[in-house]
């Protein structure tokens, strides 16, 4: 199912991800070729374009910066066909955004902003982001709780109730607190919304209605 994704939601991933044609290796710790708007290449679109293992070089990509860029065999920088790039954008926010409505519905809502901030979330950590197999099942729960100041100490610090006095942030903090500061703002904004709502359940009433 492909779904209607908002203007404003792709055009701040957009701003958020950046957007280069260039492939270059991400900052992650596994620094997987990227290119698009965070595309992360399979191995199958590297053999295609030509990635070679250790076939990069330092190059400033515009509106980015300095990067490993992949190059080709003669030592130029590739870079990627704009229906390709435009094919991969499509298919990733798509998935994300399907996650994030998974996401929201096992929260028990619909917010569209909520599910915005989610798509943000997925399409950076990807899908499996609030599982145990990873560092946020213990913000999710508490999300799930509506323990909306233990999901945000989670998703910024590492263990809250030791380092959040010595503010020794996650690691996600520490690659992109913007990203980690925007989640935390939105939810905010809805736990906030979703408390008013559980204190006077005719005003979700009166806002669905004006919204429609």
């Amino acid at each position: 199912m492909d779904y209607d994704i908002p203007d404003d939601l792709l055009a701040s991933l957009k701003l958020e991800e950046g957007y280069t044609d260039y492939i270059y290796q991400d900052t992650a710790e596994e620094k997987h070729a990227t290119s698009g708007m965070g595309h992360k290449l399979s191995e199958a679109e590297k053999k295609v374009l030509g990635v070679r293992e250790g076939g990069y070089i330092q190059f400033k990509i515009p509106n980015i910066g300095l990067r490993m860029v992949a190059v080709d065999t003669s030592g130029t920088p590739i870079q990627v066909g704009s229906e390709t790039l435009t094919r991969w954008q499509k298919e990733d926010v798509q998935v994300a955004y399907a996650n994030a409505i998974n996401d929201a519905k096992a929260l028990g809502t619909d917010n569209q902003k909520l599910i915005n901030s989610l798509t943000h979330v997925n399409f950076q950590l990807g899908g499996s982001w609030n599982t145990k197999k990873t560092k946020f099942p213990t913000a999710w729960q508490a999300l799930k709780d509506k323990d909306w100041e233990k999901a945000k100490d989670n998703l910024k610090y590492a263990k809250p109730a030791i380092s959040k006095a010595v503010k020794d942030t996650s690691d996600w903090f520490k690659t992109t607190p913007s990203r980690v500061n925007n989640f935390i703002s939105a939810i905010t904004e809805y736990g906030n919304l979703y408390d008013k709502q559980s204190m006077d359940p005719d005003t979700h009433v009166v806002e669905k209605k004006a919204n429609n």
